[in-house]
């Protein structure tokens, strides 16, 4: 054969709304005459793909679309988010707790040692308390409502209910609404513990502050202490679910004290009454 090149070219109508009858001329292939017989089913194939895309990317003088970028989402500060939580907890009525302690126990008016409670609060002034503690070697199960000034505790030997004189019930400071209030309103050195994008639905936010915080919890604490926390705060509500506090607040606690407060059930409809 002699050493003449062949010419493919394709014609066919524009993507771009060329009329009809016209064609385009692509650039010239040329293969030797002895390879295009076992390889022509297969080079009409790849020719026919590659034209394809030629066509519809420079067809109508155009370029190539860069790819767009996703928007960056929209960057908050471990403070801004603890802000923000502070005013959604402010707007709650209702909520249910659980204190409980990983290492140590929270000592309140009059010796008692707090290892875990549990309750509710109603705003403005209604709380429900039940709670495991020891004073001394004995442990006892208490029961407290507190209404206004008025509050009623459970007798440790019976389970009755008796009236508490004023300021007479082990639980005349405790005030989780005020607890948590004072966590979000004290917070210095707030930061993300794993990067400002919320993990699970939540943000994480390392800080500490001082440990006037748990005066509603314990009553008179060393206000020259310190105590380190984590919070956890819903991403969308923006409410604090759970805080852990680890460090004494006066000299009776153990220094490694560890106590997590969770919360749950918010405006969930919860009605406290008298219990006598």
């Amino acid at each position: 054969m002699s050493g003449t090149n062949r010419s493919l070219a394709a014609s066919q109508p524009s993507a771009c709304g060329a009329r009809p009858g016209t064609s385009r001329t692509v650039p010239e292939l040329r293969l030797h005459p002895r390879l295009l017989g076992p390889l022509r089913p297969l080079l009409a194939t790849c020719v026919v793909a590659a034209f394809a895309v030629m066509i519809a990317a420079y067809g109508c003088g155009g370029r190539p679309v860069a790819p767009t970028s996703t928007p960056a989402a929209p960057s908050i500060t471990a403070d801004e988010v603890v802000r923000r939580s502070a005013e959604s907890m402010r707007q709650l009525q209702t909520f249910r707790f659980r204190l409980s302690h990983p290492s140590g126990s929270t000592l309140l008016p009059g010796g008692i040692s707090l290892d875990d409670a549990e309750g509710a609060v109603v705003a403005p002034d209604r709380l429900q308390v039940f709670a495991d503690a020891s004073s001394g070697r004995s442990f006892v199960k208490l029961s407290v409502v507190a209404i206004g000034d008025d509050a009623w505790v459970t007798n440790p030997l019976t389970g009755s209910w008796v009236k508490a004189p004023p300021g007479g019930s082990p639980f005349s400071t405790f005030d989780p609404a005020g607890l948590v209030g004072g966590i979000l309103a004290g917070v210095t050195e707030a930061r993300f513990s794993q990067g400002a994008s919320p993990s699970g639905g939540a943000f994480r936010i390392l800080g500490r502050a001082g440990a006037s915080i748990l005066e509603p919890l314990v009553g008179e604490v060393d206000r020259g202490r310190t105590v380190e926390f984590e919070l956890l705060i819903d991403a969308v509500s923006f409410r604090l679910s759970r805080a852990e506090i680890r460090g004494a607040v006066s000299t009776g606690e153990d220094p490694a004290t560890v106590r997590v407060v969770d919360l749950s059930d918010f405006d969930a409809g919860i009605e406290i009454q008298p219990p006598i």
